[in-house]
């Protein structure tokens, strides 16, 4: 059985941590090792707090301690910090083991590294939310902010506008299709420096873009900056794409 809790212990995937009651490192296994970038010999005798990022405030490590006092466990998720100085989001279980007396002896943490959890969420929520071709928002992320701001129950105003590329299939036709996507990416990019803060930009199918402006009280603002989209974008575009002039 000793035999077997060893090889538990040294070959599961979730980082092993055993410190005594004063927090002191007596044991770390190999996948600690291997997230933390640290050896054992370099973790014995030192605390957990050699990993500490300095993101979570001091009260989030008096809850934490707190919570093993009271109930023997605790578990959550925080940011540590590699040897490197690489910071890296963690889930963390610390359980405390008592002897007969119920006196603390000993702390035995699991920690898993989230890193690619986060990043495959993000991919995820990339591909739910943005278009791929141009990286702007696209018809499902548009659409949910349009909502959120009419159903704010604020008193605001805005103007939808519709974008779109003159002789685009032409320019999939002869040229190809990579070229048609470097078109829309240029032009996406053209119409996403060319707007004012908080504007929305997307990106609504085919060669066609959503663009959500917020106006306030200023009469004739929204023609004025559809004007400028069309002036700063068609004379640079046509230029660079001739024989195939775009307009807006």
């Amino acid at each position: 059985e000793l035999a077997l809790a060893a090889q538990v212990f040294e070959n599961t995937r979730e980082g092993v941590i055993i410190t005594d009651a004063n927090e002191r490192i007596l044991r770390v296994n190999r996948s600690f090792q291997a997230i933390t970038g640290y050896s054992e010999a370099e973790l014995l005798g030192d605390t957990p707090r050699i990993l500490q990022s300095g993101l979570q405030p001091p009260e989030f490590y008096q809850a934490l301690h707190r919570a093993l006092k009271e109930h023997g466990h605790w578990e959550g998720q925080l940011w540590d910090r590699r040897k490197g100085g690489e910071l890296y989001p963690a889930r963390i279980s610390i359980t405390q083991v008592r002897d007969a007396a119920d006196h603390p002896t000993h702390n035995i943490g699991i920690m898993a590294d989230l890193t690619d959890a986060r990043r495959a969420e993000a991919r995820i929520h990339n591909l739910a939310n943005f278009d791929a071709v141009t990286g702007l928002a696209n018809r499902t992320l548009f659409e949910s902010r349009l909502v959120d701001l009419i159903e704010s129950g604020e008193r605001v105003e805005f103007v939808l506008m519709l974008v779109g590329i003159d002789r685009f299939t032409a320019i999939n036709e002869t040229l190809g299709h990579a070229a048609g996507d470097r078109v829309l990416a240029e032009v996406g990019e053209r119409l996403r420096s060319s707007l004012p803060a908080g504007t929305t930009v997307a990106r609504f199918g085919g060669d066609r873009f959503l663009v959500l402006l917020m106006t306030g009280e200023a009469p004739g603002h929204a023609r004025r900056v559809a004007e400028e989209l069309v002036a700063r974008i068609v004379p640079a575009a046509t230029a660079s794409l001739a024989p195939f002039p775009l307009s807006a």
